[in-house]
């Protein structure tokens, strides 16, 4: 046998208080190792766990006793981080809300701020420097040790399988976990001889063995465990939705032969049991490819007539019947009683007689399921309120009218939409006018662009003729001044820097009206292109001037002469050419704005515009004129619709109300069928003297759950309220979690004090209200939180809630989270903040919730409970709050059952023949409700 894994051994304990060992011999036994065992025992209770004495005997000569302590230490989990301030809580109590905050947003900072900053993940945060005294001693304890039952490794197995599917109830996170893993280490054969009375955990048994087992020794063993085909449709449909709806050839035809290997008329009773399951009967079938692997014809007929629809339903027609008020409608119900259970109250609300239908479920009520009867009673005594039903109606009337206002939005939208389709058309008609227009001008412009820049090209080509005279002349003049500058006065630096500025000057209003120069070298400047003096530094800037003042003062001779004459000439181009290229700018905008006003009055009125918009508008005002006709047909058929809806409503509603008027006589007739229920049934209590050992449960305000129990398990259900004791002076929550990714679960309490004022306390709220403190928030993982409520303040009630504020999706994700409340008495600053001895209940969070309304804490009467719901919203205005009056209670329950079963309650033990107690207990004529399910399971 493969060894057992951490996880199995540690749900073990949780789940079933159950602890594995090697047994020994017990000739081997002695006092030394009977001293040793009750080491071991005494070493457990500071743990708040003890073992019966035959388990302390069976102990001390096991092989292992050595070990046994340090094993069974690490399936316990811990509190391994301190809280921000350590010497919680006096230290929150002592501090100003000023250097609470200060310290808060310090830590925010650190953590969040600093992500958002710099874009990379903080794995731990800032946490203030704060007093941190030594934690050395032990809270007393509070509350009495749970006994726990030793269990061989060998028999480990099977002995959690028949514990857990013996229970009437679904299982929980921690038991599936169980179940999967003992279902593969066990022999086929156990696994034909279970019993599972609720056939819901059929399922998770059947996938474990389907994935775990090879196919010829999974196939009897699936056979044994489905009583009918029923019980494998909605196997194969978990299945289904576990492999994502992909199955291997091998396992449809093992599935296929499953199916087969029952009667035809029970395949085909169980594949139409209702219209709703025949949809799901033909996806599943579908996914088999059963008609490819089928090899029975009479099973295919039976697929084929379902296909085809003409298999009847056995529901649909008691449904008919029902409805009609036919003679036979409740004996032909009653032949289920019960699917007759479950539509009870429908009965009722049809006006079917109380005590007829009491009559024919008495009849079978040893048949009944108690769970179904339970949480009947539970639901309409407890949750059937007027004010339940006003929420439900307005509700509802929001729906419909919601509904109905989004339709007539519809409606009204078809008419608008013509209006504005119309008025898109006219538009377009519109646009493109002025799209021809536009495209008119455009063409008139271009053209008289095209003349003007001929025009221009013919002055420009006239231009360049003359300028080439000009270069001649130049170059006449540097010739004349290089033979000049050998023998006469005049400076050549000067005569150079004359020339330079009268060419560069000319050179400029050329191309200022005349364009570049026709065949200029693209690589060089208009100045060289031009005849730019040799010699000139080609880098240095132009000089500002076009006339030197030195030439006006120079003495007469041919060179200045000559550069004079040049100068006119140049004025004269310069003036000539800026008035003719004046003159065609003046003229081209002149041309230019005449062709716009004439083509802007040619489309100002155009017939054929108006003509197709007269058209356009004429067509539309007859569909707009035949939808707006059909709108307010529609608008007044919708009306007539939302009355009737809101009347349906309504009258379904008004049902509700005249059953609520019947629910007291509805109650009464279901306790009284739960009295007949437990009066055929054989139990260890029939005509036996009890004595109830249950005073650590307040069992006035303890409920059965049922289908809405928590998930996450626990030895000690929800519902179940424990007594606060009278030594504690806080109840304690606290949260431990830990994950290589930087995690930040939050915890709140929301309540009432005795005058109803809401008291909140958590991150975003206060952190201390009321006598209810906070130890403050953390934001990273390897982190612990703890909320204290003191018992002597101004309290009513709590709600303890936590919250997974960012990091992961769910709890499940997180690697460790660690939750629980605990009974405290002591508050020294050395006083451990973590005693587990005193922890009423605490759970390894698993489910996929991300927000959790974990337990309630009743001050005034003194208990808590654990509740282990999902609390999306309302952290701090909800408050749970137990009406004693309207509560199916254990108590009440139990006294059902032991006026059934002709009970005599004892007050003393020695007088008893049947000890009750709510878990293990170490008496031979004891009986456990949780460990023998007595709440769903009296037999």
């Amino acid at each position: 046998m493969e060894t057992m894994t951490m996880l199995f051994r540690k749900y073990l304990l949780s789940e079933l208080h159950i602890l594995t060992y090697q047994p020994g011999e017990m000739e081997n036994l002695s006092d030394g190792l009977l001293a040793k065992g009750i080491t071991v025992n005494e070493n457990m209770k500071s743990f708040g766990f003890i073992l019966s004495p035959a388990d302390v005997v069976r102990l001390s000569v096991s092989p292992a006793l050595d070990t046994f302590y340090e094993s069974f230490r690490e399936l316990l989990p811990d509190v391994k981080a301190k809280p921000m301030y350590p010497d919680f809580p006096k230290q929150v109590l002592g501090i100003s809300d000023a250097q609470f905050r200060l310290h808060q947003y310090l830590h925010y900072l650190s953590t969040y701020g600093m992500e958002l900053l710099t874009g990379s993940p903080v794995l731990k945060g800032w946490l203030p420097e704060v007093e941190d005294t030594p934690k050395s001693v032990e809270d007393q304890q509070l509350l009495s040790a749970s006994v726990v039952e030793l269990v061989p490794e060998t028999e480990a197995y099977e002995k959690s399988l028949s514990v857990i599917l013996r229970k009437r109830e679904r299982l929980t996170l921690p038991e599936q976990y169980l179940v999967r893993e003992a279902a593969v280490m066990v022999a086929p054969d156990y696994l034909k001889t279970l019993e599972i009375p609720f056939r819901e955990n059929v399922q998770t048994l059947f996938l474990a063995v389907f994935s775990g087992c090879e196919r010829e020794q999974a196939l009897p063993v699936l056979a044994a465990l489905c009583h009918h085909t029923g019980d494998v449709l909605k196997c194969i449909r978990r299945l289904l939705s576990a492999c994502r709806y992909h199955l291997r050839t091998s396992q449809k035809k093992t599935l296929v032969r499953l199916l087969e290997s029952y009667p035809a008329r029970d395949f085909s009773e169980n594949l139409m049991m209702s219209d709703t399951l025949r949809e799901r009967h033909l996806r599943v079938l579908e996914c088999l490819d059963y008609n490819a692997y089928s090899r029975s014809a009479s099973h295919k007929e039976v697929v084929r007539q379902l296909r085809e629809g003409s298999l009847r339903s056995w529901e649909g027609r008691a449904v008919e019947l029902v409805r009609s008020h036919a003679e036979n409608a409740l004996a032909y119900l009653a032949a289920r009683p019960g699917i007759m259970l479950r539509r009870q109250a429908w009965l009722l609300s049809l006006d079917y007689p109380t005590q007829e239908v009491e009559d024919f479920l008495c009849r079978a009520a040893g048949k009944l399921s108690t769970q179904t009867l339970v949480k009947n009673v539970r639901y309409f005594q407890t949750h059937m309120t007027r004010e339940d039903l006003d929420a439900g109606l307005a509700k509802d009337r929001e729906n419909v009218t919601a509904a109905f206002d989004e339709e007539e939005r519809m409606i009204n939208a078809a008419a608008m939409y013509l209006r504005r389709e119309c008025a898109t058309k006219l538009r377009m008609v519109d646009w493109e006018y002025r799209c021809a227009r536009d495209r008119a001008i455009s063409e008139a412009l271009g053209e008289i662009r095209e003349k003007y820049k001929r025009i221009e090209e013919e002055i420009r080509e006239e231009i360049l003729q003359r300028t080439q005279e000009q270069r001649a002349e130049l170059a006449q003049i540097h010739a004349a001044i290089d033979a000049a500058k050998q023998g006469k006065p005049l400076s050549w630096k000067r005569i150079q820097r004359t020339i330079n500025a009268i060419c560069r000057s000319y050179l400029t209003y050329l191309s200022e009206y005349a364009g570049a120069v026709p065949g200029q070298d693209a690589g060089k400047s208009a100045a060289e292109t031009a005849g730019a003096v040799p010699g000139q530094d080609a880098g240095k800037p132009a000089e500002a001037p076009a006339r030197s003042a030195w030439l006006d003062r120079a003495q007469p001779d041919p060179d200045t002469d000559r550069l004079r004459e040049l100068e006119r000439k140049i004025r004269e181009i310069k003036e000539e050419v800026r008035g003719a290229y004046g003159d065609l700018e003046k003229n081209k905008l002149r041309e230019e704005e005449e062709v716009r006003r004439e083509i802007c009055a040619r489309y100002e009125t155009n017939p054929e515009a108006e003509r197709k918009k007269a058209e356009i508008q004429e067509t539309y005002d007859a569909m707009i004129r035949e939808k707006e006709a059909m709108v307010s047909s529609d608008l007044e058929d919708l009306r007539i619709r939302r009355e009737k809806a809101l009347a349906g409503v309504d009258r379904m509603w008004q049902r509700k109300y005249d059953f609520l008027e019947r629910t007291p006589e509805f109650v009464a007739s279901l306790k009284r069928i739960l009295v007949v229920h437990f009066s055929q049934v054989v139990t260890p209590l029939q005509g036996k003297k009890v004595f109830l050992d249950m005073d650590a449960f307040d069992l006035d305000h303890s409920t059965i759950e049922t289908n809405d129990k928590s998930a996450e398990g626990g030895y000690i259900r929800s519902g179940i309220a424990y007594r606060i004791p009278e030594q504690a002076r806080n109840v304690r929550f606290f949260v431990y979690w830990n994950d290589p990714a930087r995690v930040d679960v939050d915890l709140h309490a929301s309540g009432k004090n005795r005058e109803g004022r809401v008291i909140c306390v958590g991150w975003n709220r206060n952190f201390r209200d009321s006598g209810i403190a906070h130890s403050g928030d953390i934001t990273h993982s390897d982190a612990a939180e703890y909320i204290d409520i003191d018992l002597s303040a101004d309290i009513s009630t709590v709600s303890a809630n936590i919250n997974l504020f960012s990091g992961k999706r769910a709890f499940r994700d997180i690697a460790e989270c660690y939750v629980g409340l605990m009974a405290v008495r002591e508050l020294g600053e050395d006083v451990k903040l973590y005693n587990r001895k005193n922890c009423f209940f605490s759970h390894e969070l698993l489910s996929g919730m991300a927000s959790m309304h974990y337990g309630y804490i009743d001050v005034q009467n003194r208990y808590v409970k654990f509740i282990g719901s999902d609390y999306c919203g309302g952290y701090y205005e909800r408050s749970l709050k137990d009406d004693a009056e309207r509560l199916f209670s254990v108590n009440e329950y139990l006294r059902i059952v032991f006026q059934a079963q002709q009970v005599t309650l004892t007050e003393k033990r020695e007088e008893a023949d049947v000890v009750l107690t709510m878990g293990k207990n170490t008496l031979p004529h004891g009986l456990s409700l949780l460990e023998e399910n007595f709440f769903m399971d009296c037999r």
